[in-house]
């Protein structure tokens, strides 16, 4: 039996304790709740975040720096972060 990975979607969230009827917005709201959960993570199993430097990123249109933070483990990593189990 292989295992088939899937892919990350907004179903796999609890849902938010208030109700959006507005697609956009409501999805925007779990990825700031799973971002911050994120952070929270992070900061209790002392991961200090990196700041990616500018010329690497290329942000989207409505992201904020704090969407371009990632774990300073994986930094320099050579490893694609997908391995890592």
């Amino acid at each position: 039996r292989a295992f088939q990975p899937m892919n990350s979607n907004f179903g796999l969230l609890e849902p938010l304790a208030v109700r959006v009827r507005d697609k956009q917005q409501r999805r925007q709201r779990l990825a700031e709740r799973a971002a911050t959960s994120f952070r929270q993570w992070m900061e209790e199993h002392d991961i200090a975040p990196a700041v990616l430097p500018a010329a690497e990123v290329q942000p989207e249109v409505g992201t904020t720096l704090q969407d371009r933070v990632i774990p300073r483990e994986v930094e320099g990593s050579s490893a694609p972060a997908s391995s890592a189990h």
